[in-house]
């Protein structure tokens, strides 16, 4: 079984599909008009949506025929997408979506930023604005040496920089012109006061860069006991960081670790060819090589018994050896229902941690779902965001978009974390003055805590808890989703 990369899957012209539509009209895949009317490449593309969406979506039974939804009503094919999206109510989806900028393919499938400061802020109390990550390999991580905790005072030669949202009944001036400067400018000037005391003024301008996803990893040694900590961001594709990957594990290795720290606390999944190395890197050595099943995949009824609509069936793909959106479709259900365990190095633990925010969401559910038969599994912050469905890239009109294709279930036959997955340990609020890998920071101090090599620390209330918290916020922009990359060549 091959793999191909993330980027080469990214597919579909409507081109290809003007031909198809306008040569079946024996097949009725839709509703002739009359003779006078035009049909428009507009038309095409959602009528292109509709069958592609209706035939690979998860919820399938939920979409109405198609002269009840009546694609080319719709005043766009965005409009069509999430009238498509609401005909599931429980759970709601809010997980199928459109990607115009395809940064889902380049973050993911390369490894690349398109473009920014790379660095994140919020207010750890109403006056006081922090970074809370920097992305390794970012202008900020490079050029400025920027780290969390650094506490902002100045942005654009404007001082002002107390919060003043919602929570507040704020005018909100502060924090879109915060917003702004941070997320949409070209260059924004910054004034930092760091721990030592120092301050530092710089002018960052968005550039893109190469995302290496592991912050950082450290041991931790209390008597016999040897904690592993990694801080890890996003679940890019396997081939583009197997490497880093690996270096870390074999660091842990070579010292002996006996439990491990996973900070996934704004890591919003990505790639799950990834995740599943991450958990053949983490599971104990008794699941063996092909033995012990990881975790299923479950697909809708049209993908598991091959019945397509007449345009799923008979349209052309790129690809020679899927002649059709049909073999496309049918790929998946075909050669990846069932994973098993194939155990990856010598660390062999029974206690691993997660640190979790409402950011942690997809590949990072996965793997936490895919250990927890299998370990003793304990995850301490707040709770996850809830997205136990996988996707593949289906182009529409120019823009990939992400249907929710498969589900997946763990070998205990669970993955109903729709409402996301509850913290063995809550964390209320995180402490933005304190960096990754600092013992008294709260999530990995309370972690520290449940494997029992620290005593439990007093956490004050940093936060107010009238102002809401950066996961999930207008300022919390990092991908959210969980990607099939594979397919063969």
């Amino acid at each position: 079984m091959n793999r191909n990369s993330f980027a080469g899957f990214i597919l579909l012209s409507v081109l290809l599909v003007a031909g198809f539509l306008s040569g079946c009209k024996k097949d009725k895949i839709n509703k002739p008009t009359t003779d006078q009317t035009t049909v428009t490449n507009a038309d095409l593309s959602k009528d292109t949506m509709y069958y592609l969406f209706k035939d690979e979506y998860y919820y399938t039974q939920n979409i109405p025929a198609y002269d009840v939804v009546n694609p080319r009503a719709c005043a766009n094919l965005d409009s069509l997408f999430n009238k498509m999206r609401r005909y599931q109510t429980s759970p709601l989806d809010h997980y199928s979506y459109r990607d115009p900028t395809g940064s889902v393919a380049s973050v993911v499938g390369q490894g690349l930023s398109q473009g920014d400061f790379g660095f994140d802020v919020w207010w750890n109390s109403l006056t006081d604005l922090r970074v809370v990550d920097v992305i390794k390999g970012s202008p900020a991580d490079l050029l400025f040496g920027i780290k969390r905790g650094w506490q902002i005072t100045s942005i654009n030669d404007n001082t002002t920089v107390t919060y003043d949202g919602s929570q507040v009944s704020g005018t909100s001036t502060n924090f879109n012109r915060i917003l702004n400067a941070v997320y949409y400018s070209n260059t924004s000037k910054f004034v930092f006061l760091k721990p030592d005391g120092t301050s530092v003024t710089v002018n960052i301008t968005r550039a893109p860069y190469t995302i290496n996803p592991i912050t950082m990893d450290s041991v931790y040694t209390y008597g016999s006991r040897k904690i592993g900590y990694m801080v890890f961001g996003t679940f890019i594709d396997l081939a583009k960081i197997q490497t880093q990957i690996d270096a870390t594990f074999n660091k842990f290795e070579s010292q002996n670790i006996t439990d491990l720290i996973v900070d996934l606390r704004y890591n919003g999944g990505g790639s799950v060819e990834t995740s599943e190395y991450f958990a053949n890197k983490i599971a104990p050595k008794n699941v063996g090589a092909a033995t012990t099943l990881m975790y299923k995949y479950l697909y809708n009824t049209n993908m598991t018994t091959g019945n397509y609509s007449a345009f799923t069936s008979k349209t052309k793909t790129p690809y020679s050896d899927m002649p059709t959106y049909a073999d496309l479709f049918n790929y998946f259900p075909k050669n990846y229902t069932s994973t098993y365990f194939t155990k990856k190095g010598n660390i062999d633990i029974q206690n691993v941690v997660f640190l979790v925010t409402a950011s942690t969401a997809s590949a990072s559910e996965l793997l936490i779902n895919n250990l927890t038969p299998h370990m003793n599994v304990s995850t301490v912050g707040q709770t996850t965001d809830g997205k136990p469905f996988g996707f593949f890239p289906i182009t529409v009109g120019g823009i990939d978009m992400y249907v929710i294709s498969m589900k997946s279930v763990n070998s205990a036959n669970y993955g109903d974390y729709y409402n996301g997955m509850t913290p063995t340990v809550t964390v209320q609020y995180e402490d933005f003055s304190k960096t990754y890998g600092q013992i008294d920071e709260p999530f990995l101090s309370q972690a520290l805590v449940k494997l029992g090599v620290k005593s439990a620390p007093v956490i004050p209330k940093v936060q107010h808890a009238f102002i809401s918290k950066f996961a999930n916020s207008k300022f919390d922009h990092r991908f959210k989703g969980m990607i099939e990359t594979r397919l063969k060549k």
